[in-house]
């Protein structure tokens, strides 16, 4: 029987598309399922104002339900851009998905739930090792970063404590 298949979000800023789909293929090669189709349905620059309040809604609900997927979410973030990003982020700590993040130190990177790493690379072998073991996202967080760090962090989700 195969191992389940690892289910990653990627949150980025809209003008990042390109790069979560590069990203997108190098999740595919370590054995994760990318759901971020935000990243597949951009073109060109965002432009909200342009669209119909329905229009906007259908990407907030496609959004979301790719979120809800998603067995862990990785943050991408860049300094001083990607306000939706961090939503993604609130959202993810909000269900109890466990978020990877990579980039400049902001309070949000701090928070219960949030795993740091460093660059891309440190993302990818964590993906990797979740994607090889075939067990519970937090059970393999657990292996890969002990068991009292996350422990600590996705309880504090569970419960909401701050």
């Amino acid at each position: 029987m195969s191992a389940p298949v690892l289910h990653v979000y990627v949150a980025a800023p809209f003008d990042r598309a390109a790069t979560v789909r590069h990203f997108h293929a190098m999740l595919l090669a370590v054995g994760a399922r990318p759901v971020s189709q935000w990243a597949n349905l951009a073109k060109g620059p965002e432009q909200l104002e342009a669209m119909s309040r329905g229009e906007i809604r259908s990407l907030i609900e496609v959004n979301d339900a790719c979120v809800r997927q998603a067995d862990l979410l990785v943050c991408l973030a860049c300094k001083g851009k990607g306000g939706e990003t961090f939503a993604e982020v609130a959202r993810a700590i909000e269900w109890g998905k466990p978020v990877l993040y990579c980039g400049p130190p902001i309070l949000s990177a701090f928070r219960p739930g949030v795993f740091l790493c460093t660059t891309q690379k440190d993302v990818l072998d964590v993906v990797s090792f979740l994607a090889s073991e075939g067990r519970p996202v937090d059970e393999a967080l657990a292996v890969y970063f002990g068991a009292a760090q996350v422990r600590d962090a996705l309880v504090r989700v569970q419960h909401g404590a701050a």
